[in-house]
C-alpha cells in the first residue's frame, strides 16, 4: 500500500518535474549569459510542459489527433521561443 502511494506514475513525474526545475535554475545561475543556456532551459521547459500535458491533464489517454495537435503546438511555441532567444542574443 505504501509503495504504490509513493511510487505511482504521478508522483514520479512530479519528482522529475521538480528535478528539472532545479536543473534549469542551476544552469541559469551558472551560465546565464550564453545563448546555449537559453536553448537548454527552453528544451527543459518544453519537456516539462509535455510531461504535465501527458501525465496530469491525461493527454496520453486522448485520441491521436489531440496528441498531434498539442505536440505541434509545443513545436510552434518552442520554435518561437528559440528564435526569439536567438534574436535577442544575436541581433538580426
Amino acid at each position: 500500500m505504501v509503495k504504490s502511494y509513493f511510487f505511482n506514475g504521478s508522483t514520479i513525474v512530479a519528482m522529475l518535474l521538480l528535478l528539472a526545475t532545479l536543473l534549469a535554475w542551476l544552469i541559469f545561475e551558472r551560465y546565464a549569459e550564453s545563448f546555449y543556456t537559453s536553448l537548454i532551459i527552453i528544451v527543459i521547459v518544453l519537456l516539462k510542459v509535455r510531461a504535465i500535458l501527458y501525465s496530469f491533464m491525461e493527454l496520453a489517454c486522448q485520441d491521436l489527433v489531440w496528441r498531434l495537435v498539442f505536440n505541434a503546438w509545443l513545436g510552434v511555441v518552442g520554435t518561437a521561443l528559440i528564435f526569439s532567444s536567438f534574436s535577442s542574443h544575436y541581433s538580426l
